[in-house]
């Protein structure tokens, strides 16, 4: 089996009155932050970003920014990969103040 970490993060700007533009130009500095997240483990620094409304928890839709990384690693890496992105994700909280940011992390294993 050869592990993957599947990286997922919403951002959602409190005031809902900004359009995609202004929360791209945002979020823009957080993207590159993870692109190089990304980089130092494979060659392909690609993420897919997805930026509509989103239902959130309370059964609102809110515009949000969400990005998908997956990254394949071996479980020790993957392991100590996960701890990385729970700081990247306190780093994002701090660097977007204006933005509700929930990430979450998960080990997939491949056949």
């Amino acid at each position: 089996m050869v592990p993957a970490v599947l990286l997922t993060i919403d951002i959602v700007p409190f005031d809902q009155t900004m359009d995609e533009k202004e929360l791209l130009v945002i979020i823009d500095p957080c993207l590159n932050r993870l692109k190089a997240l990304k980089g130092s483990f494979d060659r392909n620094t690609d993420i897919k970003l997805s930026v509509r409304p989103y239902a959130q928890e309370d059964g609102s839709e809110k515009l949000t920014a969400r990005v998908a990384m997956l990254i394949s690693v071996g479980m020790q890496r993957a392991l100590h990969l996960q701890q990385v992105f729970e700081a990247y994700h306190t780093l994002l909280r701090y660097e977007l103040p204006d933005c509700l940011v929930n990430a979450h992390s998960e080990i997939l294993k491949f056949q």
